[in-house]
């Protein structure tokens, strides 16, 4: 009897800890600012603005992997290009609900961003 109770103990406990290991982490420490949504091959939030100072946090609503960088597209031709005042951005974003911050964005102005992996996907950011 002891050494059924002992193993079913066991067994809870460690069905515990993999449960909670499994847990969603927790994003709040990249989540300052406003976000901008992202879909399978588009910006769903094209523009943003944003006060001076300011990061913009990117959110997969997809399991779709993106690579943000400064520029933009010009019909199906990449424009590398970081304009004056604009953080150097390059992160992949690839799991659905994964966020991402950018910035911050120090300077007013607006800021190309595009996805080097979906013709056409722009992002505009004006900071105030």
């Amino acid at each position: 009897m002891t050494r059924k109770y002992v193993t079913f103990i066991s067994l809870l406990v460690l069905a515990t800890m993999l449960l909670t290991s499994c847990g969603i982490a927790d994003n709040s420490a990249q989540s300052s600012g406003p976000q901008v949504r992202m879909g399978l091959s588009t910006f769903i939030d094209t523009t943003v603005t944003i006060q001076q100072g300011q990061s913009v946090v990117l959110v997969d609503t997809v399991s779709s992997t993106h690579i943000i960088t400064n520029g933009t597209w010009d019909e199906n031709t990449p424009i590398a290009k970081t304009e004056a005042g604009a953080p150097k951005i390059n992160v992949t974003v690839a799991n659905a609900n994964q966020q991402q911050s950018i910035g911050p964005f120090t300077n007013p102005g607006t800021f190309q961003m595009y996805c080097t992996v979906h013709p056409g996907m722009n992002l505009a950011i004006t900071v105030k």
